[in-house]
């Protein structure tokens, strides 16, 4: 899935699919069915899982929503996409700054994402999507530490683990909560100052 500047003023989102492993694709990409029909507003910002039972999941931000980011899932690969949901958490997500992590069931689902107010939020679902929260471990929706001038990259959770890779300042740093406990650990990168969020992924172990 991903971005595609059809008119002047705004983008949507398409997506393409395999079902034997990369070999071949189809030939047309298919347009994603929550496009929003307004040309003044774009789609943009596209994470996507795909949990041990094929369900396909989608979060993404959509302009005209104050209260993005927006979540959906698919049962067909993407052919249809019943409903979508809006998971709470601020305002408008900044440019490369959300991230979606599904369990292998399909059922746990968690978000991070940064709004416009520089402000982090962490939302979760239980339910395999149908209803979303922000976590109250966020006292007033805040993530740990200074949340001015963060962009999220990445994120992942493994029961009641969460890590967050993000962007503040010129400097990466991860985020770790146990249970509501969050901590902040900045990775070590020298002179070198990272490049936009949005090229950074972080992988964890199940241990």
């Amino acid at each position: 899935m991903w971005e595609s500047k059809q008119f002047a003023a705004h983008e949507h989102l398409r997506l393409n699919r395999s079902t034997d492993g990369g070999t071949r694709w189809r030939p047309e990409p298919l347009d994603f069915a929550f496009n929003i029909v307004n040309p003044w507003f774009s789609d943009y910002l596209p994470e996507i899982a795909l949990d041990r039972g094929g369900e396909l999941h989608v979060l993404w931000s959509q302009r005209s929503d104050t209260t993005s980011p927006i979540y959906a899932r698919s049962s067909d690969l993407g052919d249809t996409w019943p409903t979508k949901t809006p998971i709470g958490g601020g305002n408008l997500p900044r440019w490369h700054g959300i991230a979606l992590s599904v369990d292998p069931e399909g059922q746990s689902l968690w978000s991070f994402h940064h709004d416009t107010n520089w402000h982090a939020y962490a939302c979760g679902s239980s339910d395999g999507g149908k209803s979303w929260a922000v976590l109250a471990d966020h006292a007033g929706g805040y993530a740990a530490g200074d949340p001015e001038q963060g962009y999220c990259s990445d994120a992942v959770a493994f029961a009641d683990r969460r890590h967050v890779l993000r962007k503040r300042g010129g400097a990466l740093e991860v985020l770790t909560c146990r249970g509501e406990a969050w901590s902040a650990c900045a990775l070590p990168g020298g002179n070198a100052s990272p490049s936009l969020a949005a090229d950074h992924t972080l992988t964890v172990d199940a241990e």
